[in-house]
């Protein structure tokens, strides 16, 4: 079977057999602490149904009451350095660890510190930590104090609106004042509708995930805005002299590839992908593949294939990843 895009995980098996909490759910971690300040011990934990899905929190005040947050936490329990945690603060306040440390190449973790305010549990500190295995000279760290409004970005002082919200809203917001994977839009130009005069193509890559907008200006075709399409790394963005845009993305650190788009009857399709990749492993083993999807016809480590795989429209319902060639 032929298959364009791959992630890449670790997967991590459970130690024991899972603890459930009184709705069933498996109880992945939880700790103790009078969060709510009357003296008698309370309890929080991070579960998730048995069947799968998002990642629950759950917090047992003894008098503010029981507080559930279904499905809001980012994250996964079967794949290395993306698990959630929880610990406490020393202080009454809870401590709530997400990361991303195994796909991809940004790497990023935060600490979110929970308070119990006025009633509700809410956000009150947050420490964001981010590199890029590629380009490593973007990293830093960011420490924010939502209660009086003060942080520090990288050795520097920042100040932040003063936004103790409750919780869910912003348990994985990074305020703009402390995001690092914030690009410059890149620009380039070329007949891409066949008309003999230029057209703009436009990348705009920005969030911490590292996801890109494209937009295409083009003489004759009209406009075209694609959001949210392509995954993992800022692209290099070009045009050739038939009109094709070639798309270059590094997905990860061990993996990079060309995703070729063309111009057909009002809509760009994915032409074609060109990858080569290396193995987590086994760094001297390296695997290069190219098909057209025109022709259904490619080539995988110097061996000819078919696919009955089809050029696709780059709809932006899409987030592609381009990797590896699979049979």
């Amino acid at each position: 079977m032929f298959s364009l895009f791959l992630s890449l995980a670790l997967h991590v098996q459970p130690a024991e057999a899972p603890q459930l909490d009184a709705e069933g759910r498996i109880i992945h971690v939880e700790v103790f602490d009078d969060f709510d300040a009357d003296g008698v011990e309370d309890r929080a934990y991070i579960s998730q149904p048995p069947e799968g899905g998002g990642l629950d929190l759950t917090i047992e005040a003894s008098t503010a009451g029981r507080f559930d947050y279904p499905g809001v936490l980012w994250g996964r329990y079967d794949w290395g350095g993306q698990a959630p945690a929880l610990t406490l603060a020393g202080n009454g306040s809870l401590v709530l660890h997400t990361m991303n440390e195994s796909v991809g190449r940004s790497r990023w973790s935060q600490r979110l510190t929970i308070a119990y305010r006025d009633g509700e549990f809410r956000r009150a500190g947050l420490t964001y930590t981010w590199r890029d295995t590629i380009n490593i000279a973007n990293f830093g760290e960011c420490d924010v104090n939502f209660l009086t409004g003060r942080g520090v970005r990288k050795g520097v002082e920042v100040a932040v609106p003063v936004s103790a919200i409750p919780l869910p809203g912003g348990m994985e917001d990074v305020p703009p004042e402390c995001r690092a994977f914030e690009l410059d839009p890149i620009e380039t130009s070329g007949d891409v509708d066949g008309d003999g005069l230029e057209d703009r193509i436009i990348a705009d890559t920005s969030d911490l995930e590292m996801i890109t907008n494209l937009k295409v200006e083009t003489s004759s075709s009209g406009e075209y805005q694609i959001n949210d399409v392509f995954f993992g790394s800022a692209p290099a963005i070009s045009v050739s002299d038939r009109g094709s845009v070639f798309v270059d993305v590094t997905p990860d650190d061990l993996s990079e590839s060309r995703l070729t788009l063309v111009l057909r009857e009002g809509q760009f399709l994915v032409a074609g992908v060109t990858s080569r990749w290396r193995e987590r492993y086994d760094s001297d083993t390296v695997h290069e593949c190219d098909v057209n999807l025109l022709t259904g016809r490619g080539v995988l480590d110097g061996e000819a294939f078919s696919t009955d795989v089809e050029a696709f429209p780059l709809t932006g319902e899409q987030r592609l990843t381009p990797g590896r060639c699979e049979l």
